[in-house]
């Protein structure tokens, strides 16, 4: 009896494409013999996209999705999903770009969760929420979101100090004396006689600044960060699901890899695909 996925109960689709091709590539991988059909058949995607260097993420992904199917599709989805995550986190996921709409690794300014939307919709689509195994593991991803808040860079006006020199003083700290021009000296003719107003000094403390010398960055109103013309991920609550990721993944990627073997592929359960590979591959493995 065919399995099939919620998706394609009242129809005669299938979640793969091109069955006979897939399973004769399927028999001759060595991870497919040794059971792990999961990453058999990601191998494909990437066997592939070895041999079109041209080819970005995005493009081996969509390529995949349309010469075999949803169900493999959604397999590379999670291939990266889990890898991604399992290694650095969701912000390691985020970061590479595999969540985007478009992928250039560590160096893309990425601004949305385009292609991680596409994976939670095959998640649900192909019934994979709804099996016993998938519940937490949907939850998870189902819940990674996407806010942005202002990013702040240090304040080309004072450099992070949060001052500025006095405009007043011009960050003297002291101003000229009106009483004497500056020389310090008083309005008597006799000899040794300064002026009272400076002490002799021929300055006075500046009144604006107090004879600090700074203000306040009027730039920056003293804090040393300015908005910058960018913004930058909310990620608060990425460290939560990464830990309910780190709890579930082993078991449902083992579980998913289980469910794979109970469907149809051209015919035949994969589960006995498997064992024919093993049996044809035996001695190489």
């Amino acid at each position: 009896m065919v399995t099939k996925f919620k998706l394609f109960e009242n129809h005669n689709s299938s979640p793969f494409k091109d069955e006979h091709e897939l399973k004769e590539i399927l028999l001759k991988d060595k991870d497919f013999a040794k059971g792990d059909v999961h990453q058999a058949i990601i191998n494909i995607m990437y066997d592939e996209w070895q041999d079109h260097k041209d080819w970005g993420y995005d493009k081996a992904l969509n390529w995949f999705g349309e010469e075999y199917g949803m169900l493999p599709e959604f397999c590379v989805f999670l291939g990266s999903y889990n890898g991604q995550v399992g290694n650095g986190g969701h912000a390691q996921y985020f970061g590479n770009g595999y969540a985007s709409s478009e992928s250039k690794g560590g160096f893309g300014d990425y601004r949305d969760l385009t292609k991680h939307e596409e994976f939670t919709y095959l998640f649900k689509d192909l019934g994979i929420d709804k099996i016993e195994f998938g519940k937490e593991a949907y939850e998870v991803a189902n819940n990674f979101n996407l806010e942005f808040d202002d990013e702040y860079e240090t304040c080309y006006s004072c450099d992070g100090n949060g001052e500025a020199d006095c405009d007043v003083c011009n960050g003297q700290g002291t101003v000229e004396c009106g009483s004497c021009g500056g020389s310090g000296e008083g309005d008597s003719e006799e000899e040794d006689i300064y002026c009272e107003e400076c002490d002799g000094d021929g300055v006075l403390p500046c009144d604006e600044c107090g004879g600090d010398a700074v203000m306040r960055c009027d730039e920056c109103d003293g804090q040393g960060e300015v908005i910058s013309e960018r913004n930058v991920p909310m990620i608060s609550h990425w460290d939560h699901l990464d830990t309910k990721w780190y709890e579930v993944n082993d078991s449902f990627m083992n579980s998913f890899n289980d469910y794979l073997k109970t469907l149809t592929l051209d015919g035949e359960k994969i589960s006995d695909l498997v064992k024919l590979s093993k049996d044809t591959q035996g001695f190489n493995l």
